[in-house]
């Protein structure tokens, strides 16, 4: 290690110079740029730390790498330099530097993120010339008066308080804790949380020329008014959402789209009149912001002016189009009935999405479209009524509703997926169950759907059918040979169900057979088919939905062999028991592993399945283990004494019965 009579220690590294500690007592201090002939590239970790003289410190212009603390805890330290050719900032390097109040930042980080905590004195920063994206956390723009940029950088530009591209056209970040901010003449848009989570502003001075305001430019700020200028045209995606300070705002006319959430939440604000200018907002742009569409008084409000925008009587924001009028968003969420206006021709999709009150709904003659999800988890929606003139009714449009009856129009020519899922919320076989299914009708004279023991089905070109949902009341069912597909959630929470045929490689969606309990009897038609009796709980239903979910269709191996896994993880209880005596009894498709482990499991738990077999007053399982040789002569006693104790008086009467006729043994006489 060298030594240089400024008091540098240092190592030549690569053709270049690390300064390993600094003993130099100066208040202002300009680093060499070489020594002994070479360029100082490197600062040791640690070099600077502790140093209590220096106040002003530049460091060599050809540094590229600084150690972790380099400069911590230099308690005098003012005002810092860093290199131009260093390419990342750490904030590690002058922690505990608490009078630190100027940092001109690397010159050569592209993309600046200056993160937390910041130094506690900070006041100022100097952006370096090859920055070209800046993030600042909070804990910085509330302790930074001034940021500046390099002249020469050409990418951005500042005039103190804001940072701005190069030509001053868009407004990037608000990097001081002005309260007051006034943007710059020339500005033409405010970016993307460009003033996001500023937990001091209060008002922002927007000039004549800008006409967009970014995603989540103010989002939970403290900004307590707000003024749009005539040029606005554009708010963005929650860029005023949560500013729960926000109580007056004055949108000019000239605003054309406010979009999703752009002022949710704002729950200070008094009032918001969309101007007649506006042709378009999105859903949920006034979310939770408390604000009232309807009454003598309302707080929110559409220019009378408006050619394209209105709110009708149920507070429900409406759209006139070329063909008629579109109901695009539910504003009150205290409407328990509605009816669609006069003139409207289509419910957009999510219109009610949620709606937390809705329970009765008429949509008009004259509508022919509901979009998807357009009243998805109403659940409190438990009567509609449809049109004739309805042609589609969008994917989802009343799932997770509490419908008890549908009666779909004949003139349909479409349902979306899960269209009619109803009563599916948070849903769980054991813990959860859906209620009873709505009772869907089909009205006559549909060219599209039709109605076939149970099933709801919808044509194709030529004769092949898709299944799109049950429908009941039938519980024996058949799938019919020409259906090409079975839609998803097209049997949910169905139950009740005697015998479910279904022909082989029908392709299902998701959830298809997501049951409340699955068949009592499977059967899959074909080369390779199988039928059998399925576990009647919920391991049926998890067992069922698994493996028509193995390769998307009703595959009869695979169906057997998911069942198989089931009981063999399964609790060892009537309803395993009785499926894995059915499995070897009838073993199509049944592995030779799986069936060893039955054997077993019946050798070794055999007192357990006679206690439960005599609890269920089941003969015909009691039957079957003696014809698989599972009961025997050297285990019928064990069986007996095991049946006892379930006070099964058929069970006892047929074991005595076996004992006597087929194992030749005297039997105790058994009164019943």
């Amino acid at each position: 290690m060298g030594r240089t009579p400024e008091g540098y220690e240092y190592v030549a590294v690569d053709g270049g110079v690390r300064i390993e500690r600094c003993t130099v007592r100066a208040q202002s201090l300009v680093m060499p740029e070489s020594i002994d002939g070479m360029p100082v590239t490197s600062i040791a970790p640690y070099a600077f730390e502790g140093n209590a003289e220096i106040r002003d410190l530049a460091c060599p212009s050809q540094v590229v790498e600084i150690g972790s603390r380099a400069f911590a805890n230099c308690t005098a330290l003012e005002r810092i330099t860093f290199p131009v050719k260093l390419t990342r900032y750490d904030n590690s390097w002058v922690a505990g530097c608490a009078r630190l109040e100027e940092i001109v930042l690397p010159g050569g980080v592209i993309d600046l993120d200056l993160p937390s905590p910041a130094p506690s004195g900070v006041k100022r920063v100097v952006i370096g010339p090859m920055t070209r994206t800046v993030q600042i956390a909070r804990t910085w723009k509330t302790r930074l008066i001034h940021v500046g940029v390099h002249p020469e950088n050409p990418w951005l530009s500042s005039d103190g308080t804001c940072v701005y591209s190069a030509d001053g056209t868009e407004l990037i970040v608000h990097a001081t804790k002005s309260p007051d901010v006034s943007v710059a003449q020339g500005c033409l848009r405010i970016a993307a949380r460009a003033f996001e989570h500023e937990k001091h502003l209060e008002h922002v001075n927007l000039p004549e020329g800008v006409c967009d305001i970014g995603e989540r430019a103010f989002a939970e700020s403290t900004l307590s008014r707000f003024e749009s200028p005539g040029s606005l045209r554009s708010i963005r995606r929650e860029a005023f959402a949560g500013c729960q300070s926000l109580r007056e705002v004055d949108l000019a006319e000239g605003l054309r789209e406010i979009e999703s959430r752009a002022f949710a939440e704002c729950t200070a604000c008094t009032g918001i009149r969309i101007p007649a200018s506006v042709a378009r907002v999105e859903l949920k742009a006034f979310e939770d912001a408390g604000l009232q569409p309807v009454g003598d008084n309302p707080t929110l409000a559409v220019s009378a002016h408006s050619k394209v925008l209105f709110i009708d009587e149920a507070g429900v924001l409406c759209e006139r189009t070329g063909d008629g009028v579109a109901v695009l968003e539910a504003l009150d969420g205290q409407t328990k009935r509605y009816r669609t206006p006069n003139g409207a021709v289509r419910v957009s999709a999510r219109a009610f999405f949620g709606h937390p009150s809705l329970e009765q709904l008429e949509i008009a003659e004259g509508v022919t479209c509901i979009e998807r999800e357009a009243f998805m988890r109403c659940e409190h929606l438990r009567s509609v009524s449809l049109p004739e003139s309805l042609q589609e009714l969008g994917d989802r449009a009343f799932a997770t509703t509490a419908l008890s009856s549908c009666a779909v129009p004949a003139g349909v020519k479409h349902l979306g997926e899960c269209a009619l899922a109803f009563n599916f919320k948070n849903w769980h076989p054991t813990t959860n169950p859906p209620e009873a299914r709505a009772h869907v009708t089909l009205e006559p004279g549909n060219n599209r759907y039709f109605v076939e023991r149970g099933l709801l089905y919808e044509r194709y070109e030529g004769r092949a059918t898709r299944v799109v949902l049950y429908v009941g009341p039938d519980i024996d069912l058949a799938v019919r040979r020409d259906a090409r597909s079975i839609a998803p959630y097209a049997f949910f929470g169905v139950q009740g169900i005697r015998e479910l045929r279904l022909p082989a490689g029908i392709p299902t969606g998701e959830a298809s057979f997501a049951m409340r309990k699955p068949p009592e009897r499977i059967v899959i038609e074909g080369e390779d088919g199988i039928s059998f009796d399925a576990m009647h709980d919920w391991r049926g239903v998890c067992a069922l939905q698994r493996a028509f979910a193995g390769d998307g269709t009703t595959n009869a191996k695979l169906l057997c062999t998911t069942f198989d896994e089931e009981a063999l993880s399964a609790q060892l209880d009537y309803e395993a028991f009785r499926y894995m005596l059915a499995r070897l009894a009838r073993p199509d498709h049944l592995e030779a592993k799986a069936r060893q482990t039955f054997m077993q499991t019946f050798r070794e738990q055999l007192s357990d399945a006679c206690i439960a077999f005599a609890r269920h007053d089941d003969r015909t399982c009691v039957d079957a283990l003696a014809e698989l040789g599972l009961i025997s002569e050297t285990n019928i006693d064990q069986a007996v004494e095991a049946a006892s104790t379930a006070n099964s008086a058929p069970i006892m009467a047929r074991l005595h019965e076996l004992k006597r006729t087929r194992f030749r043994a005297a039997a105790q006489s058994y009164e019943l």
